[in-house]
């Protein structure tokens, strides 16, 4: 799809967007430009319920489209107020991978976008406004130890982000190291799973139907 999570229905919340790890953005299948990872927005009075965004990852894979020519399917934009004004978003520990280094990670341009806090986030473009905000971000790409292994995002110890995110009570008291880990992987633990029958075990979706 173009766009991974749309947020613009949440008119009281909280609305918690977590742990989300997401590669393909794809406006149709004959083009290849992306769209944001989150779509808010405030219409005909209806929206700006609070919504707090930890721990997901954007990734940039290459891709070919279907010209045989190279190019990128990843996210454009990370936060955006596509559809409206950007209001009352909470953003810690992300990683905003976004595909050129003048694209908006954030993007929060109209007069009509306020109460949002951004802090923490490892983020590759542009951050608007800048004032008051990612006070402790870091500018710069994300380096992965297995990116290609199922359900592992490791950062390299070496990577931006890596033990550099906020502690954030009930969400991620399980961290390894010195800090969490910015973005949805920590490293150091038992890979993430998707799909109906994660967290079953080894018997997977017999033991679902059971």
């Amino acid at each position: 799809s173009m766009v991974a999570v749309a947020s613009a229905a949440t008119h009281i919340g909280p609305l918690y967007i977590w742990r989300n790890v997401t590669a393909v953005s794809q406006a149709a299948p004959d083009r290849r430009e992306g769209g944001p990872f989150l779509k808010a927005g405030i219409g005909s009075g209806f929206g700006g319920g609070r919504t707090y965004v930890f721990h997901n990852t954007l990734l940039q894979p290459s891709a070919v489209d279907l010209t045989g020519e190279s190019g990128w399917q990843g996210y454009a934009i990370g936060l955006s107020e596509w559809g409206g004004a950007l209001i009352n978003h909470v953003s810690r520990n992300n990683i905003w991978h976004v595909f050129a280094d003048r694209g908006y990670s954030i993007s929060q341009r109209s007069d009509r976008s306020r109460d949002n806090d951004y802090d923490y986030d490892l983020y590759s473009g542009r951050i608007t406004p800048t004032e008051g905000q990612e006070e402790h971000g870091i500018k710069g790409r994300p380096v992965y130890e297995s990116r290609g292994a199922q359900g592992r995002y490791d950062l390299l110890p070496t990577s931006p982000g890596f033990d550099a995110g906020l502690r954030i009570a009930n969400f991620n008291d399980d961290f390894v190291g010195d800090g969490p880990d910015m973005g949805a992987f920590e490293a150091g633990t038992p890979p993430l799973e998707f799909g109906v029958t994660a967290y079953l075990g080894g018997e997977g979706l017999s033991a679902a139907l059971r």
